[in-house]
């Protein structure tokens, strides 16, 4: 339930997440480590990207809805890879 892992240094942090476009998770880790002067990279991973190709634009497949629009997600699945639809947010 750490929201930080570790203690801030003048290292770049990369954000990791078990699910994407699903809560402010992501957008909220990025504020704290802002608060606490940690440089964030623009990218940041999640096991699966709650979006699909037929409903979402490209653009929200490799980008979180609460993240800045230059921080790209890069996920492993999308809800398409378990034959899902309809993602809730």
């Amino acid at each position: 339930m750490n929201m930080l892992e570790g203690v801030p240094n003048n290292q770049m942090a990369v954000i990791i997440d078990d699910l994407c476009n699903s809560s402010s998770s992501m957008a909220e880790c990025m504020h704290k480590l802002h608060a606490e002067g940690v440089t964030v990279a623009n990218a940041a991973f999640a096991i699966v990207n709650k979006s699909n190709k037929d409903v979402h634009t490209e653009q929200r497949l490799i980008t979180d809805m609460y993240l800045p629009p230059e921080v790209r997600v890069i996920s492993l699945f999308t809800l398409d890879d378990f034959d899902l639809s309809n993602p809730s947010h």
